[in-house]
């Protein structure tokens, strides 16, 4: 899983992904490391529910690492550019077709 962190750090998170993808025990460090990679892309709500497992899943010598970057991200949420980001990205989609169809 060193292999998957590095991967991450350096941003090759397509080639992080399809190594995470090879392993068949998903654990308590796949799923935070799968949190990892949706947050690196910026897929909050995904990266969120792949930590709250981590945290369920997670040994007692990890809880709190994996609570704390799940505690980030909850808290990343109430600000202002996290709800900027969601309305650009809501508007970004489908609904910027269907809003100038109106």
């Amino acid at each position: 899983m060193e292999e998957i962190e590095r991967l991450i750090e350096e941003e090759e998170l397509a080639q992080a992904q399809l190594e995470l993808n090879k392993i068949e025990d998903k654990n308590a460090q796949w799923h935070f490391l799968q949190g990892q990679i949706y947050l690196a892309k910026k897929w909050y709500s995904e990266a969120r529910k792949q930590f709250r497992i981590a945290v369920k899943q997670a040994d007692p010598d990890k809880v709190n690492e994996y609570k704390t970057v799940l505690d980030e991200l909850e808290e990343f949420s109430k600000t202002p550019e996290y709800r900027e980001y969601k309305m650009r990205h809501f508007f970004d989609g489908f609904c910027e077709a269907c809003c100038m169809s109106c």
